[in-house]
């Protein structure tokens, strides 16, 4: 029925075939690289690099957690790690390691004028 409306409407030309699935296809997969290239590839890219930090986590280093605390490791388990929040080591809490988002060392302790590094 709507073909026939068409036809009047147009006085009486068959209408033409468009693209067809070739076009479709091109731009589905212009769209799928993109996505790729500017969401996954960086996203992937990331992981990488902080699995590779969680993996480097010794005793002794200063982190940050997800939750804001600054705490020195004091013992790394399969999943966890211990970590003390204060000088003395009275105050202890237990995070996962994913809970980890930075690892600060100190570059020197001899020059007091450096900045910490922060490693990400």
């Amino acid at each position: 029925m709507f073909s026939t409306v068409f036809a009047q409407a147009t006085g009486g030309a068959a209408p033409v075939a468009g693209g067809g699935m070739g076009n479709m296809l091109i731009m589905m997969l212009g769209v799928f690289a993109i996505m790729y290239f500017f969401v996954m590839r960086p996203q992937m890219k990331e992981e990488k690099k902080r699995k590779a930090l969680l993996k480097e986590i010794q005793k002794n280093d200063t982190v940050l957690t997800s939750g804001g605390f600054f705490g020195t490791v004091h013992l790394i388990k399969d999943n966890e790690v211990v970590l003390k929040l204060d000088d003395k080591g009275e105050a202890k809490i237990r995070v996962l390691k994913s809970a980890i988002t930075q690892v600060i060392r100190e570059e020197s302790a001899s020059d007091d004028k450096k900045e910490p590094s922060y490693r990400k």
